[in-house]
């Protein structure tokens, strides 16, 4: 599958999801840096859709687990070793602008960056355009 298909997929199912994350972790899939960064908010929709189930059953507590289970690993690993690769993102779209999608992407990748201590930067936000990132 293409990364646009996998997204999709993602976007759409929590299962699909997360067997994105499990392939992003592994290696087995090559995505672009917005790409990943997509895969991760899709992640932290599933876990808070999950977090918000009325019924928590096992099934819905297992599904929750595994989706926090694969975001500490992207704030712990995959940011850590791709920072390089995203700040060259985040500088490449500030010049040349972000789409709405890319935005809120990087919002949600700002508020979890800013907590990763791992991380050599510490204001990602300086890389949103100015007026969104006062905010």
């Amino acid at each position: 599958m293409e990364q646009k298909e996998l997204l999709e997929a993602a976007r759409e199912d929590c299962q699909a999801a997360l067997a994105l994350a499990q392939k992003v972790i592994d290696g087995d899939v090559a995505l672009t840096i917005g790409g990943l960064l997509e895969s991760y908010v899709c992640l932290k929709h599933w876990y808070q859709q999950l977090k918000e189930e009325s019924e928590q059953t096992d099934d819905v507590l297992q599904l929750r687990q595994q989706c926090l289970d694969y975001l500490m690993a992207y704030e712990e690993e995959i940011f850590f070793d791709f920072e390089t690769d995203i700040l060259a993102y985040f500088k490449e779209k500030k010049i040349e602008g972000f789409t709405s999608d890319e935005l809120k992407a990087a919002r949600i990748f700002i508020d979890a960056a800013e907590q990763n201590i791992w991380l050599a930067i510490k204001d990602w936000r300086q890389f949103l355009p100015e007026q969104i990132a006062e905010r």
